[in-house]
């Protein structure tokens, strides 16, 4: 059994993860697959606990980000 992570750069574009669509069904093995947060995701989210732990306004425009990243 194989066990597939990818996370970060390997999903932060529709050409990653199409890469990785190719990767996953390529395999004839069992396998798990594991997907984490697109490119960049968990820094923002980071990033927007932060702000809003300071109780700077700012981390809804963060979140508005994420949303229209993954909206695409």
């Amino acid at each position: 059994m194989k066990v597939l992570k990818f996370g970060g750069s390997s999903v932060a574009s529709a050409e990653n993860i199409q890469k990785v669509v190719n990767i996953v069904t390529g395999n004839t093995e069992p396998q798990i697959v594991v997907v984490s947060a697109l490119g960049g995701v968990t820094d923002a989210l980071i990033k927007a606990g932060t702000l809003a732990e300071q109780t700077d306004e700012t981390y809804k425009e963060v979140l508005k980000e994420l949303e229209t990243k993954n909206n695409l």
